[in-house]
């Protein structure tokens, strides 16, 4: 058995979740910042760079002549003798210096090189190189990465956390529902969640839990009357028996009159055995079991045997049954032998002596209908929706209770929603027809 998996909690996901994507979107923006800044800053190193260059092409320009050297050095001291950042260093064609500013950059920094223009030819190619140290811009960057980074951490965390307590009132509600449905008792499973108080995201959950409350009750309350009526169908047999045995324990019966009590008590251990197999073989459909389909070229062919068992009782009856149509595809005969048997002695029941009973075998699209035609008295429309129901007889046949207990056409239905079909039944004046419609497998050869 693989062990349970670990329970999650969605207040913690959603959480961490929350926090994550804060977390992403502030470093998103930190990073938007960070370069922005670096941006900016080299743009600034850049034009300060640039503005060095014209000073001193300027100064060069105006101390062209050589014996202003002295006057030229003198005027690039005063330039950047009081800057620590940036120095210049002058060189000639042969790389030997001619001019080296007394600051010294030290660290991180930026060179720039451009030639001057000068008078002579020696100077002509005089080489300037300017160094712009950059070393607190590094820092500030260094700082300002250290700080959007806690920045980004420290409002992951209020998020996460205020998150964690706005997620737990946002989950109020289905704290709501988990008491509402504590407090349902197992014998009142018919009551209703109260959902108007429920935000619309939760209304669809309150509406199929209802629903399923609801389907729980009807099959809790079937349950009840099927038990209570498998009680009162066995009760009787039972009780017959346990009579016939107490008079023949204590009267003086001769050996036929206990042959009788016990051919008596034989047949209602048939009935008996009877109604438990009923109710077994519906409680196998009940939890869903399929319908073990084999392809039939001739339905109608499959179903003779029942007829032909039928026909002396028919017979003795003043009744006759014919057949119409066929039908072929995949389906479970020996199922719908069972329906049909079913079909053949609820019809033989209700119609009238000498009338016809017809079995018609037919297709409507994709469906195969097979029904059993009777003529006889009509089935009130107030029961024609109950025949189906388990244990169900109509009033009039309540007298011919030993030898129909109710669950023939239940059986009928079942076999049909075993095929992945439905029971149906229609009664009008003088003819009622009883049937199964059951699906069609798409490859099966239509007959005619």
């Amino acid at each position: 058995m693989p062990p349970p998996s670990k329970v999650r909690s969605l207040g913690k996901e959603l959480s961490f979740r929350l926090a994550l994507l804060t977390f992403c979107g502030l470093a998103l923006v930190s990073a938007i910042v960070y370069i922005a800044t670096a941006v900016q800053l080299d743009d600034r190193q850049t034009s300060q760079l640039l503005q060095y260059k014209k000073l001193v092409e300027h100064l060069a320009a105006e101390h062209s002549r050589a014996h202003e050297a002295d006057l030229f050095n003198h005027k690039l001291d005063d330039l950047f003798g009081g800057r620590a950042d940036i120095s210049l260093t002058l060189k000639t064609a042969a790389d030997v210096p001619t001019y080296a500013s007394k600051s010294s950059i030290g660290g991180s920094r930026r060179t720039y090189q451009f030639m001057l223009a000068t008078g002579s030819d020696d100077q002509a190619r005089t080489t300037a190189i300017l160094t712009l140290s950059t070393q607190r811009d590094d820092q500030l960057l260094r700082h300002l990465a250290l700080t959007l980074f806690i920045v980004a951490l420290g409002g992951a965390s209020i998020v996460s956390t205020c998150g964690f307590f706005l997620v737990r009132c946002g989950l109020a509600p289905v704290g709501h529902l988990v008491r509402q449905v504590k407090a349902i008792p197992t014998s009142r499973i018919h009551t209703q969640l109260d959902g108007s108080l429920q935000p619309v995201e939760l209304q669809p959950l309150v509406e199929q839990f209802n629903a399923l409350l609801h389907r729980l009750d009807q099959a809790y309350e079937q349950q009840k009357g099927f038990n209570a009526d498998v009680a009162h169908e066995l009760r009787t047999p039972l009780a017959n028996m346990t009579a016939n045995s107490e008079l023949a324990l204590i009267s003086s019966a001769d050996q036929q009159a206990l042959r009788d009590a016990l051919e008596s008590n034989l047949e209602e251990l048939g009935r008996m055995t009877t109604i438990i197999s009923d109710t077994l073989f519906l409680a196998q459909a009940d939890r869903g079991e399929e319908a073990r389909k084999s392809q039939t070229s001739s339905l109608l062919n499959e179903l003779r045997n029942v007829l032909v068992y039928y026909e002396e009782t028919l017979e003795e009856a003043d009744l006759r049954i014919t057949t119409e149509g066929d039908a072929a595809g995949e389906y479970d005969i020996s199922l719908l032998r069972r329906a049909i048997s079913n079909l053949v002695e609820n019809a033989a029941r209700h119609a009238t002596k000498g009338s016809v009973i017809l079995l018609r075998l037919l297709r409507e699209g994709t469906n195969t209908v097979i029904e059993v035609e009777n003529t006889g008295s009509p089935i009130p429309p107030e029961q024609l929706d109950r025949i189906f129901q388990r244990f169900y007889r109509i009033a009039e046949n309540h007298s011919n209770h030993r030898r129909n207990h109710g669950l023939g056409l239940s059986i009928v239905a079942a076999i049909a929603r075993m095929h992945g079909g439905q029971a149906f039944a229609h009664s009008s004046e003088t003819t009622t027809r009883i049937g199964l419609r059951l699906p069609t497998h798409a490859n099966s050869p239509k007959l005619l």
